[in-house]
């Protein structure tokens, strides 16, 4: 689930709608080559494991990945 966000300036303009566009973007493009991330889906509490953990701040974007995702990544996209 998407919780919270870094709120500057206008919330619904700037910071809030990065947060969404580059989440949203790198979730597709993560979804595109076959993995599935935690953005959006429910806790790994209840069970559930991921192949990348993103997190999203406006417009500065943090992922774990395993190496390979992430040469994987640069491999098709780069």
């Amino acid at each position: 689930m998407a919780r919270g966000t870094v709120l500057s300036g206008s919330c619904t303009k700037t910071t809030l709608g990065n947060t969404l566009r580059v989440a949203l973007y790198w979730k597709l493009l993560l979804e595109d080559l076959g993995y599935t991330t935690n953005w959006l889906y429910s806790d790994e509490r209840e069970g559930a494991k991921y192949d990348c953990y993103i997190h999203v701040a406006g417009d500065d974007f943090l992922m774990f990945a395993r190496r390979s995702v992430c040469e994987r990544i640069k491999t098709h996209y780069l």
